[in-house]
C-alpha cells in the first residue's frame, strides 16, 4: 500500500475528527496507533534526525500538559463521585473525565499534524498543491508560512545563544526567565518583519502580484483518490454524521 500526501491528509482528518467526536479512551488508542503506524511505515517516518527530534519534544511536553490538566480539573471540577483522596484533596470523577477528553483531544490533534509535517518536505507538499490545481498565490502563502513555522525554533535558538553572548540575563529563576522572554521576542518580532518585507519585495519581483506561481504551472493533475483516501474521508463524514445525530436526537 503506497502513502502520499492526499493519504496523509485523509489520516490527518480523520483524527481530527475522531478527536472530537469520539470518547477519550478511543482517543488514547488513536493516539498509540498512530505511534505504531510512525514507527511500522516509512512513509510516515520523520524524513531528518531534527523532524524525529522535534517530534518527541513536542509529543513529551504535551503528554505534560495533559497529566497537569487531568489533575488540575480533577481537583477544581467538582462533579461526580470522589474516586481518589491524595494528602486530603479530592478527586473528583467528572473533572478526571473533563481532563482526560480535553488533554486526549489536544495531544491527538497536535501528533496527527506532527506526523504530517514531519514526514513529508515542504517541496513535496508544493508539488501537490500544484498538481491538484490550488491558485498560486494560496499555495505559496501556505509554504511560506510552513517555511517560517519549520525555521521558528533554529531563529529562537540563534537569538538565544546571541543575546546570552552579549550578557542578557536568560538563565536563572522563574523571574529572570520571563524577563529573558521579551529579551527574546523583540528580536524575533523584529527579524520576522524585515525577512516577511524582503520576501515581499522578491516575490513583487518575480510576478506574484500578477497572479504567477513560483513554480512551473502543470494544471490539475489526475485527482482519482486511492481507496484508502476514500475509506478514511468516509470514516470522517460517519463520525461527523453520527455526532450530529446524538446532538440533535437526545437521548431518553
Amino acid at each position: 500500500m503506497t502513502i502520499g500526501i492526499p493519504e496523509k491528509l485523509a489520516l490527518t482528518l480523520f483524527l481530527v475528527v475522531a478527536a472530537v467526536t469520539l470518547p477519550w479512551n478511543i482517543s488514547a488508542l488513536l493516539i498509540a496507533a498512530l505511534l505504531s503506524a510512525r514507527t511500522l511505515i516509512p512513509a510516515l517516518r520523520p524524513l531528518d534526525q531534527t523532524a524525529r527530534r522535534r517530534f518527541r519534544k513536542i509529543f513529551f511536553v504535551l503528554l505534560c500538559l495533559v497529566a497537569v490538566m487531568t489533575a488540575v480539573n480533577s481537583v477544581f471540577v467538582r462533579s461526580g463521585a470522589v474516586w481518589a483522596e491524595i494528602a486530603g484533596i479530592r478527586l473528583f470523577e467528572g473533572g478526571l473525565l473533563f481532563g482526560l477528553t480535553t488533554g486526549f483531544r489536544l495531544l491527538l490533534i497536535a501528533a496527527a499534524f506532527l506526523v504530517l509535517f514531519g514526514s513529508t518536505s515542504i517541496g513535496a507538499f508544493a508539488d501537490y498543491l500544484n498538481h491538484v490545481g490550488i491558485p498560486g498565490p494560496i499555495a505559496t502563502t501556505a509554504l511560506l508560512s510552513l517555511h517560517f513555522l519549520d525555521h521558528l525554533p533554529e531563529r529562537i535558538q540563534q537569538i538565544f545563544i546571541a543575546q546570552e553572548s552579549r550578557g542578557a540575563p536568560l538563565r536563572g529563576n522563574l523571574v529572570a526567565r520571563i524577563r529573558s522572554f521579551f529579551l527574546l521576542l523583540s528580536p524575533l518580532v523584529l527579524s520576522s518583519i524585515v525577512e516577511s518585507i524582503e520576501r515581499g519585495t522578491a516575490l513583487e519581483l518575480r510576478g506574484f502580484h500578477l497572479g504567477i506561481s513560483l513554480r512551473t504551472a502543470s494544471g490539475p493533475g489526475n485527482r482519482h483518490w486511492s481507496p484508502t483516501t476514500v475509506a478514511l474521508l468516509a470514516f470522517s463524514i460517519i463520525l461527523v454524521v453520527y455526532r450530529l445525530t446524538l446532538w440533535l436526537i437526545p437521548s431518553p
